[in-house]
């Protein structure tokens, strides 16, 4: 019976053994990872970058303004209605707002389901 001997091909079988299941792992992340989520699901995610900076100044906008706004749910029957309060910096509440909202899904934006709001009282909207 002959010893075992390392040769180059031994060598080679091994390196190329390794980095292959190396690579087929890494793709099977990668496909997982791309099939649990796409990507980024914002309309023109390049824009809204480009306009953080006014995006930020709005913000302030919005701060200075001293506006309070709260938000709850409940339900009515089998459905749940959100109801939101607005009030000004002294308290009092602010009628006639216009609210937009959606309800959305960050990996799918088929999903998504815009919201429509009513006065229903003084600074309350549901």
């Amino acid at each position: 019976m002959s010893a075992f001997r390392l040769r180059g091909w031994h060598v080679l079988a091994a390196i190329l053994a390794f980095f292959g299941a190396v690579i087929a792992v890494n793709v099977g992340f990668i496909v997982v990872a791309v099939g649990s989520f796409p990507g980024e699901d914002v309309r023109r995610s390049y824009l809204q970058g480009l306009r953080f900076n006014d995006t930020l100044a709005e913000r302030r906008a919005q701060a200075a303004l001293g506006w309070r706004a709260s938000a709850g749910l409940s339900s009515e029957g089998e459905a749940g209605v959100i109801e939101i309060a607005l009030h000004d910096a002294a308290g009092a509440p602010i009628e006639a707002a216009q609210i937009e909202a959606a309800l959305e899904r960050p990996t799918q934006a088929a999903l998504d389901h815009p919201l429509r709001f009513t006065s229903s009282g003084p600074g309350r909207y549901v």
